[in-house]
């Protein structure tokens, strides 16, 4: 809402030197493969299993399809888990 007044120039959009992909996505992969994080791919995560304890909201199970095969990764102590609800090129036409 801010931005509104000045839309036509966009010049509070705070902008990357390169892509998003290249200044985002590849340094935080880097990152976190570094930090002995394991990537799995041709992965979708259709639902959690979660419950509350202490008012702390916590995941405790994902429910997948991994490589075509339904499959259900238990989470250990430790594990984190982030969830993004969308896309940075959610939308648009050329991504």
């Amino acid at each position: 809402m801010l931005e509104f007044s000045r839309i036509e120039t966009l010049a509070g959009v705070k902008r990357t030197v390169l892509n998003q992909y290249d200044s985002l996505v590849v340094p935080l992969q880097r990152w976190l493969l570094a930090q002995g994080v394991r990537p799995v791919n041709d992965c979708v995560v259709t639902d959690l299993d979660h419950h509350t304890a202490d008012s702390q909201f916590q995941v405790i199970a994902l429910h997948c399809t991994l490589k075509g095969q339904q499959e259900t990764m238990q989470l250990t102590d430790g594990d984190l888990v982030f969830v993004q609800n969308g896309s940075m090129t959610d939308a648009s036409s050329l991504g």
